[in-house]
């Protein structure tokens, strides 16, 4: 993509203005000048969510990780998503950390959410869970929503937060919800944990995968169902009980 030769009086306002917001959420504290660089770069906002990493990180002051978030957020309509997640299909892994991108921007405490999906893995509803009985609230929305799939996302602000101990609560919890799960004909598809701009999916920790992975790293093929997913939930909760056990520390 050439770059713009712009007068500046011409940018739309609401650009600089919606990209200011993007870069203090994502650096924590005002970008301005950064924001004007992109700006006279490649001319709008739009034009810089559909540029490559390699054309981003060639401006002065955009990181990696800050060039992955807008390569990767691109292909979701992202006023949509703030403004009503129905009706966005999250088939595949990188649908579901897009969304995750997206869904926990400018958030600062940890907090888990529920995405109930139609067959065709539309979100019907994505809600934040806040009940202590975390369980009745998930299987009252399946019911409420009529949802045939079920996505879990969970927000850890800081990787040094994420433990064993805490992913193994986690799964005393979904080992719990997956019969009824089952008996409603509802499909629990993943669990993505994410930490801004990395990712952790139970899939792949099934799989013999348990890193965080970068946002670049997204699996782009449609999720299978998996019919053994409980007892891939009890193998992997005996190995984390065998790992805290062996550490004795519960990290």
């Amino acid at each position: 993509m050439a770059g713009k030769k712009l007068d500046l009086a011409e940018i739309e306002h609401s650009d600089i203005e919606i990209l200011k917001f993007i870069l203090k959420a994502l650096y924590g504290s005002e970008r301005d000048d950064l924001a004007w660089r992109l700006i006279e770069r490649f001319g709008s906002v739009g034009d810089i969510f559909r540029a490559t990493h390699e054309e981003l990180t060639g401006v002065d002051g955009i990181t990696d990780r800050v060039a992955s978030f807008f390569t990767v957020v691109m292909p979701l309509n992202r006023q949509a998503l703030l403004r009503s997640a129905a009706g966005i299909s999250l088939s595949s892994e990188a649908e579901l950390v897009r969304f995750a991108t997206v869904y926990f921007m400018n958030e600062r405490n940890p907090f888990d959410a529920c995405l109930f999906l139609d067959g065709k893995s539309r979100v019907i509803c994505a809600e934040r869970l806040i009940e202590e009985d975390r369980i009745l609230e998930v299987i009252s929305g399946v019911c409420r929503y009529g949802a045939v799939k079920l996505a879990w996302l969970r927000l850890e602000p800081h990787k040094e937060d994420r433990s064993n101990a805490r992913l193994l609560a986690k799964l005393d919890v979904f080992k719990k919800i997956l019969p009824t799960l089952a008996l409603t004909d509802t499909e629990f598809v993943d669990y993505i944990e994410y930490v801004p701009f990395e990712f952790f999916s139970l899939r792949r920790a099934f799989d013999g995968d348990e890193n965080l992975h970068e946002m670049s790293h997204v699996k782009s093929e449609d999720y299978k169902p998996r019919t053994n997913m409980l007892s891939e939930l009890e193998n992997y909760s005996k190995l984390l009980v065998a790992r805290l056990a062996d550490d004795g520390s519960g990290d």
